[in-house]
């Protein structure tokens, strides 16, 4: 008779999903880069939420996620998150990536989208 493998505990399988989970909102929000847009106002909302839902349901404690946080953003960046804050307060700034609008705007704005035309001034009618 084979001996069956240890089953895995359900709070480790919940901490393993938490965390991949976890992984996929740091890399999203990391992937947004430094500037501030809604998008990255909203991830990094959500992020802060996951996280503090991990240290009050005591699925991980804050050093780990800190760690875990920390290496994604190097692994993005190539600095820790502490140099990052340095190096914004010297005023030092990364190059922006302008290829995106090398394409010019109206073909950019018109993919996907039907160009409505206006109506004529003073014209009621619909």
């Amino acid at each position: 008779m084979k001996a069956k493998a240890p089953l895995r505990s359900e709070r480790n399988l919940t901490k393993e999903r938490y965390l991949e989970r976890l992984h996929k909102l740091a890399r999203d929000y990391y992937s947004l880069g430094h500037g501030q847009s809604y998008a990255k106002t909203k991830a990094e909302s959500h992020l802060n939420g996951y996280l503090l839902a991990g240290t009050h349901s005591r699925l991980a404690d804050a050093e780990e996620l800190g760690s875990i946080l920390e290496e994604l953003h190097y692994d993005q960046f190539g600095y820790s998150i502490e140099d990052g804050k340095t190096l914004t307060r010297l005023g030092v700034t990364e190059p922006e990536d302008w290829s995106k609008f090398e394409e010019p705007t109206f073909l950019r704005y018109s993919k996907g989208i039907a160009i409505k035309r206006r109506r004529p001034r003073g014209s009621n009618h619909d």
